[in-house]
């Protein structure tokens, strides 16, 4: 894994961690997907112009991306970011499953 890949924010359950390996957390994917989610949607990265350090420590202390004002515009709507902030939850296992993501997302597509 090169050092580019490593500079999104990570999980707050693998900040710090040496013996977590870091492929192996289906929780930590998902909460990497709802980071790059948002960074797509929004077409602003997480943490944006904070150093990959800092975006660290405010994810290790529970703070998530803030969604913009124009949220809805850009099709950030209720459900959409209800399910990116369920997939940022501080626990691992309340997050969703990759099922559980793409049957949200099915329904969000389907009643818009």
């Amino acid at each position: 894994m090169t050092s580019a890949a490593l500079e999104g924010p990570l999980a707050p359950e693998l900040i710090g961690a040496s013996s977590t390996p870091l492929l192996e957390s289906k929780p930590a994917d998902i909460f990497a997907f709802a980071m790059l989610a948002f960074e797509l949607l929004t077409s602003t990265p997480p943490f944006n112009g904070q150093p990959p350090a800092v975006a660290a420590l405010l994810v290790s202390q529970g703070a998530r991306p803030e969604f913009p004002q124009n949220a809805e515009d850009l099709g950030l709507t209720t459900h959409t970011r209800n399910l990116l902030h369920r997939c940022w939850d501080p626990d691992p296992m309340q997050r969703p499953t990759i099922n559980e993501v793409v049957d949200t997302l099915e329904s969000i597509n389907s009643n818009e």
